[in-house]
């Protein structure tokens, strides 16, 4: 390619504001019960309401978001079960995947695997630390994952 740099895509903005919308539920700062109005999320992001609700229907897709007619848009309860279900799919899933992941992963996957580990505080005092601590976990787990080279397990345990 002599010289040229490759330019990568940009983001959809769906895509974005899916991430944006789902690190915000992820993180509890839309809490489960939480009415998601179109307008003022379209205003507050700074979008129109075309890729919000593409957004919409894939936090839907994953079971983050009821979508419902006349009313819209919902953060969706978590009950006790579904939270049993998914850690029981990811307790399936995560060692056979760590497994191959040791045996393929490089040095650059596994410094930012050490890195990762160490943004984990040893003991969260506030509600921040354990949103820190638990979007560090989540990133620990996800670059694991992605060093299997298998971005089918990958999604698996991240929808789950």
């Amino acid at each position: 390619m002599g010289g040229q740099t490759l330019k990568t895509a940009p983001v959809p903005l769906a895509l974005d504001i899916y991430r944006q919308l789902k690190d915000s539920i992820v993180t509890s700062h839309l809490l489960p019960g939480t009415i998601l109005r179109e307008v003022e999320l379209s205003e507050r992001l700074g979008v129109s309401r075309t890729p919000l609700r593409e957004a919409l229907r894939m936090l839907k897709a994953e079971g983050l978001v009821e979508l419902a007619p006349h009313r819209g848009a919902q953060v969706a309860q978590v009950s006790r079960q579904d939270l049993i279900d998914a850690y029981e799919v990811r307790e399936w899933l995560e060692p056979p995947a760590a497994a191959k992941a040791a045996r393929l992963v490089n040095d650059d996957a596994l410094a930012a695997i050490q890195a990762a580990m160490e943004k984990m505080p040893v003991q969260p005092l506030t509600h921040e630390d354990a949103v820190r601590a638990e979007q560090a976990d989540l990133g620990f787990h996800d670059l694991i994952l992605q060093s299997t080279g298998n971005r089918l397990v990958r999604d698996l345990v991240r929808q789950a």
